[in-house]
Formats: structure tokens, C-alpha cells, sequence
């Protein structure tokens, strides 16, 4: 995996990150393009090797969600706390003993579980969609 450290230019020994008396928010807008200029290219190099080597991971902080991991494997990744565990399995037995509504209540979680596939599959159709 790549990692690029931004290190601080030698001539920043004396910045104070929270001193923003010099700072005119004005200026941005002026000084955006040059800085873009000079270091566009390289950020957006770094963010599509960051997309490139992390596509195939998961993060469970990011929640439930969905992805192609390749162009042939899509990745789901469920995150449940300890009480959806036991929410879901006891729907899943209560289902399987005849409960009508315990059986709705699991084709709703899997319907939305489709829906996110759906969207996957529709972005992977047609990208300039996402």
C-alpha cells in the first residue's frame, strides 16, 4: 500500500496552525489554482492509487455497505451490533417455526440487502452514473 507523508517545508519552523492572523479567506479562491496547479496532478494520483490498493478492504466503521472489489467480485460487508445478532437470528428461528411476521420482518432486512446489490450493479453498469 502507498503512503505518501507531507512532511512541513524547512522554512515552517515557526508556524502556529491555530495564528490565522496573516490568513485573508479571500485569498483562497486566489491562491487555490496556483496550488492546484503545482500539486494537482500529484493529489490526484495518490487518491487513485489510495481507491486502487484499498478497493478489496472493508472497513467496518464505514457501516454495512457494498462495493466491486474486482471486475468480477462485489463485496458486502454487514456490520451488526450484538443485538441486531440476536434480533435477526431469533427472526430467522421464529421464521422457520411459521411466524408470518417474523418472515416479513427478515424479507424487509433482505430487500434493503438487494436494494444496496441493485445500485452496486447499476454503478457497475454504467459508471458515469455514480
Amino acid at each position: 500500500m502507498h503512503r505518501h507523508a507531507v512532511e512541513p517545508p524547512d522554512d515552517d519552523a515557526g508556524f502556529d496552525p491555530d495564528d490565522d492572523s496573516g490568513f485573508d479567506p479571500d485569498d483562497l479562491e486566489n491562491l487555490w489554482p496556483a496550488f492546484m496547479n503545482e500539486h494537482g496532478d500529484d493529489i490526484q494520483d495518490w487518491v487513485a492509487d489510495e481507491l486502487e490498493d484499498t478497493r478489496g478492504l472493508f472497513d467496518c466503521d464505514d457501516g454495512t455497505h457494498i462495493k466491486w472489489v474486482d471486475e468480477d467480485t462485489v463485496g458486502f460487508l454487514i456490520c451488526l451490533s450484538t443485538s441486531e445478532v440476536h434480533d435477526l437470528l431469533q427472526a430467522w428461528e421464529d421464521a422457520h417455526n411459521g411466524s408470518s411476521d417474523a418472515s416479513g420482518w427478515l424479507m424487509k432486512r433482505c430487500a434493503k440487502a438487494f436494494a444496496m446489490l441493485e445500485v452496486a450493479c447499476d454503478i457497475k453498469d454504467d459508471p458515469d452514473e455514480a
